[in-house]
């Protein structure tokens, strides 16, 4: 089998591409090039190639191909994020009925592409799985955990944009330190703020990371929260060896993988009630809150453990949690899914 992969990032798809090539198919990889000319050059080079047609996020290269798509070979999509459709507009206008199927992360992924794409056709099938396997470097942060930490570290790692609801969470630990007492600490990754003005994650949201600034220093609490920038993704392990608590203040998600990272170093889970957040993680791997005063209770829950108490909570959400976020089987399924297809 001869699979065609068109994307504007194609990070996503290298544990797949490992899967198909065990197996003895053939990848072409497509992405946009900002030489239109070339750029049509070179898809049309792979559609004509391939047996099957894979596309890696549901944004304008999906339109490409299905507009390219003359032989009507089978075209399959996967779509990470929910908010694909807050920030594309044109998802819902897209022809569905030409997407063999579509391929979403959990269930709540797949229900709000139901209700966001309007009137619309629909693709043949919508499939379930999992897409956010965690990659294979949280094993050692977890067996050296520590739980006598003086000070509780709590920490979002995310882009710094109003989705991921930092501002909010910022006002939230400030009510926390109010009411748990000052051992607290907040830690912020993600978005600006590399020291030198270079900003490395083009996805953050350079005013609303200010904003975020200004209310930290707004409410005292700069020995409370700190906002560390970008940190690569390499490093992220190391980083989380050092926190306690683990928390996504999103509005909404697809699957915020981060957290999944957070309960593999041992860290204690803490979720806001995002659409579909106890699906993706359940209350044996993770806590839940809808709002600050929740937010304080479920985070003081945990601080006022013992160590012993700690560690053994944090092992009863590891027996869940390491088999389900480690788990690769979701690409053999995809594999299978695009060789029965033909």
């Amino acid at each position: 089998m001869k699979v065609g992969v068109f994307s504007t990032n194609l990070a996503f798809f290298n544990p797949i591409e490992n899967a198909l090539v065990s197996r003895g198919h053939e990848v072409r990889f497509w992405q946009r090039d900002k030489d239109e000319r070339q750029q049509a050059l070179n898809l049309g080079t792979v559609l004509g190639w391939a047996d099957v047609l894979f596309v890696e996020f549901c944004q304008e290269p999906l339109l490409d191909v299905i507009k390219n798509n003359h032989d009507n070979k089978p075209l399959f999509a996967r779509m990470h994020r929910i908010e694909a459709f807050n920030s594309y507009t044109v998802l819902p206008e897209f022809p569905w009925d030409q997407v063999s199927g579509l391929i979403v992360s959990a269930p709540h992924v797949g229900d709000n592409f139901m209700d966001k794409r309007g009137a619309n056709s629909k693709p043949s099938e919508v499939i379930i799985s999992r897409t956010n396997k965690v990659p294979d470097r949280f094993e050692e942060p977890r067996q050296n955990r520590r739980f006598d930490n003086p000070v509780t570290k709590v920490c979002q790692v995310g882009s710094f944009i109003p989705r991921k609801g930092q501002f909010e969470l910022i006002e939230a630990f400030a009510e926390a330190v109010d009411k748990l007492g000052p051992d607290l600490k907040l830690d912020l990754v993600g978005g600006f703020d590399q020291g030198d003005g270079s900003y490395l994650n083009q996805y953050g949201d350079h005013q609303y990371y200010e904003f975020c600034k200004q209310r930290i220093t707004d409410l005292s609490m700069e020995d409370h929260i700190r906002i560390y920038g970008f940190i690569p993704p390499e490093e992220i392990p190391g980083f989380l060896a050092d926190e306690d608590v683990i928390v996504s203040n999103s509005q909404d998600e697809g699957t915020h993988v981060s957290v999944a990272e957070g309960l593999l170093c041992g860290c204690y889970g803490l979720c806001r009630t995002w659409r579909g957040a106890t699906e993706v993680y359940p209350a044996d791997v993770c806590s839940h809150y809808s709002n600050t005063t929740e937010f304080v209770a479920e985070l003081g829950k945990f601080i006022c453990k013992s160590p012993q108490e700690k560690a053994e909570i944090i092992y009863e959400s590891l027996k869940v949690a390491v088999p389900t976020y480690t788990d690769t089987s979701t690409y053999g399924n995809i594999v299978e899914i695009l060789e029965n297809s033909l």
